[in-house]
């Protein structure tokens, strides 16, 4: 796998390509980490949909660790099957500076699996915890914070 995830961005030049796999099984838990030579390969590679093997990638930006640590990560349940990483950084971005936002895809049939993960930027986000009243596309979602939340 790690061959074929290679040379579909060969013409990016990867640096370095890691597919983290589940050891028991022997298989890939569909997610993976790109390293490329030139800053702009990254751009090239957020701006258009990709297919490899007949599945959908879904890439993200790796966020620095110190971002991270600046972060308050919610979890986020109940989402619709139509909400995209796209849509739920929309939403929540009325409540701040949303630095990631991820809807978790199913990687044999690239659907929604109901749940995603939002983190901001040095947001307040206490005022719209366990509430239970944000509706995203038609459906109340719940909201807790992540484990790594101060």
């Amino acid at each position: 796998m790690i061959g074929a995830l290679s040379e579909y961005f060969s013409q990016l030049q990867v640096d370095a390509c890691a597919i983290v796999g589940d050891d028991a099984a022997g298989r890939s838990r569909c997610l993976a980490f790109l390293t490329f030579e030139e800053p702009a390969s990254v751009n090239a590679v957020m701006m258009r949909e990709h297919l490899l093997d007949g599945k959908i990638i879904d890439p993200k930006r790796a966020i620095p660790r110190q971002e991270h640590q600046r972060a308050t990560k919610l979890f986020i349940g109940g989402l619709a099957g139509s909400v995209t990483s796209e849509s739920m950084r929309e939403f929540f971005s009325q409540f701040g500076k949303v630095i990631d936002s991820t809807v978790m895809l199913d990687c044999e049939t690239g659907r929604s699996k109901g749940f995603g993960f939002v983190s901001f930027e040095d947001t307040n986000v206490q005022p719209f915890l366990g509430f239970g009243n944000l509706e995203i596309d038609g459906k109340l979602v719940c909201i807790v914070p992540s484990l790594n939340m101060a």
